[in-house]
């Protein structure tokens, strides 16, 4: 998953552009951009979708937007999990959608999509601070991929 992101993000977007910066343009989109792709969602929606995922950060200082964008992303999701209960895929959702708990019951729609969201919002942030912190430790000791 990961290789053809990476490689697409650095040749397409940050070498044609002759420059970058790395926290906003990398550590940020890079783990939305896995996650729209773990989920199984267009890759048309990806820009909106890490607008939206973004927007869930500003729930300290601007809730109005934090909540605008759970509701996109809950709208977003639940149409694809409709979609997938009928068609299912190799992604996220479907797993979701179809998996049978301990107690034989499933996952309601509500539930796969407040756990989507959830798994967005955190998985974005969190890996995005690791990337940046990576970044940052190995510039400071002058550690690179050809050490």
């Amino acid at each position: 998953i990961a290789e053809p992101l990476v490689e697409a993000r650095l040749t397409d977007e940050y070498i044609a552009g002759g420059r970058s910066e790395l926290m906003r343009d990398f550590c940020h989109a890079y783990p939305i951009s896995v996650i729209h792709y773990i989920l199984g969602l267009p890759a048309e929606d990806l820009g909106k979708v890490h607008q939206w995922a973004v927007g869930l950060l500003l729930y300290r200082t601007r809730l109005d937007i934090a909540i605008a964008c759970a509701e996109r992303i809950k709208d977003l999701v639940a149409e694809h999990v409709a979609l997938r209960h009928e068609d299912p895929r190799d992604d996220m959702i479907s797993t979701l959608c179809h998996a049978q708990l301990s107690d034989g019951s499933r996952m309601s729609d509500e539930e796969i999509a407040t756990f989507l969201r959830t798994f967005l919002n955190a998985g974005s942030e969190t890996t995005s601070s690791a990337l940046g912190s990576l970044f940052c430790t190995c510039s400071a000791t002058g550690i690179s991929s050809s050490s």
